[in-house]
């Protein structure tokens, strides 16, 4: 099993456990099921993003608050995903 592939492996098994983690906290209050959406931004702060302000490339800009937004379990999928298919490719 190559780096990438266990890296990818990683990455789905922390987005499984976040879409649990968050399933079951939606679960615990009474009546109502709500899901809170968990992005980067809710996780480490507004505070910690302040630098994609100062990024001059707007379409950089642009996919890094795109990126921020995301729930992380979305993100850690992506990022399994990707892993997956460069160790496919890479075979190394």
């Amino acid at each position: 099993m190559s780096k990438f592939n266990l890296a990818g492996l990683i990455f789905l098994v922390g987005g499984a456990v976040m879409v649990i983690f968050q399933a079951v906290a939606s679960m615990k209050t009474a009546g109502d099921i709500t899901w809170e959406p968990q992005s980067l931004v809710t996780l480490f702060g507004e505070d910690a993003f302040l630098w994609i302000d100062d990024v001059s490339v707007v379409f950089v800009q642009d996919l890094a608050i795109t990126a921020i937004n995301q729930q992380v379990f979305i993100l850690l999928f992506g990022l399994g995903a990707i892993c997956l298919i460069i160790g496919m490719i890479t075979k190394k």
